[in-house]
């Protein structure tokens, strides 16, 4: 996720008893070896192509993603439902073409990027970046590639730094502790979860994802103390409800435990990760997009075959089952694919972009 331009900050490596350091994302060291056949992107790329186009024609008139098509049964989904004044469900689908460029670097989606960039930070088009997600943690990779201008990349600063958080009333305002017992495989936290945040709760594990990211880019001690109150609040939201916890939430606090072993170099998180993933049996792991991601940073990490496996049945399902004849993909329900909901950008933008990891 995190790359280079920041190079104090630092992946944790663990191969057993062995820790080694590697950049976040592109290594500037050795690093050892996976034994295992890397996916091959090519592959892929094709069935990412068409999302692409589809998703270009899924703007309004001011240039922004909309929220949403419905659909009313497997080939008809004419109803738009658009983003309203804030338009971050588009954001995925800029970082999956991102993603996708990463592979081929074509200049026509580098224009149509930066056109969406221009888009997303004219105030006379969006007043305000909300946030529910990983706001932060795709324009992060953005920024950190050398082929935006500093223009563009004050852009991409400027949609993660106007977004918007859910801030819960009993945030701490210093870092409370996060330690993992292995031998117990229990998260210790003095976190709790109110009841009246129920509802929001999903929102903490990428909000931990996303201060992550701004520590990294600014190195702002403060980011770092919100993103280990979200994680915390997340993990204490799992350890009450981990039996009825699942999908993409399952998989955001993974990723969220993943990024928090990057920058604390605490191996807690990283055996926290692994442990939350082998909590599920591979049949009842979910499919989607983000799991593909977790999945990578766990592969990258910990050198073990589950990881890549799971991430090839993820990117396996979405292009032999989930792809609509026109390109788009339908929105995931339960393990399976619902084809009459309906096909979200966001939903798209990120099967793109694993698609082209």
């Amino acid at each position: 996720m995190l790359v280079d331009a920041v190079v104090s900050w630092y992946f944790i490596i663990y191969r057993g008893n062995n820790l080694q350091i590697n950049p976040f994302g592109k290594s500037k060291v050795t690093v050892v070896p996976s034994v295992t056949p890397k996916i091959q992107p090519s592959i892929y790329l094709p069935a990412a192509k068409n999302a692409l186009a589809w998703l270009e024609k899924q703007k309004d008139e001011r240039g922004i993603y909309y929220f949403s098509r419905s659909c009313s049964s497997g080939t008809s989904c004419d109803q738009i439902n658009k983003s309203g004044q804030s338009g971050h469900y588009g954001l995925a689908a800029i970082w999956g073409r991102y993603k996708y460029y990463s592979q081929n670097r074509t200049m026509a989606d580098l224009t149509i990027i930066n056109k969406d960039l221009a888009a997303y930070t004219d105030a006379s088009k969006i007043g305000v970046v909300q946030n529910d997600h990983w706001n932060c943690r795709l324009m992060y990779e953005l920024w950190s590639d050398k082929a935006f201008s500093a223009e563009q990349k004050q852009q991409l600063e400027q949609i993660c730094w106007q977004s918007l958080y859910y801030h819960p009333k009993d945030l701490p305002t210093t870092s409370e502790s996060f330690s993992y017992n292995k031998a117990a495989k229990r998260a210790v936290t003095a976190a709790v979860v109110a009841a009246n945040e129920e509802g929001l709760a999903g929102m903490y594990a990428p909000y931990a994802s996303d201060f992550v990211a701004r520590f990294v880019w600014r190195q702002n001690p403060e980011d770092l103390t919100q993103a280990n109150q979200y994680f915390n609040k997340a993990v204490a939201w799992w350890n009450s409800n981990k039996a009825v916890i699942g999908g993409e939430n399952y998989c955001l606090l993974g990723v969220a435990a993943v990024d928090m072993a990057q920058v604390t170099k605490k191996t807690d998180y990283l055996d926290f990760a692994k442990d939350l993933f082998n909590s599920k049996k591979a049949a009842d792991k979910p499919l989607s997009p983000v799991c593909a991601v977790w999945a990578k940073e766990l592969e990258r990490l910990d050198n073990n075959t589950e990881y890549l496996s799971y991430m090839l049945k993820i990117n396996g399902f979405w292009l032999k089952t989930g792809q609509d004849k026109d390109g788009s993909f339908f929105s995931l329900l339960a393990n399976g694919i619902d084809l009459n909901s309906e096909k979200t950008i966001r939903l798209n933008g990120l099967v793109v972009g694993v698609l082209s990891l």
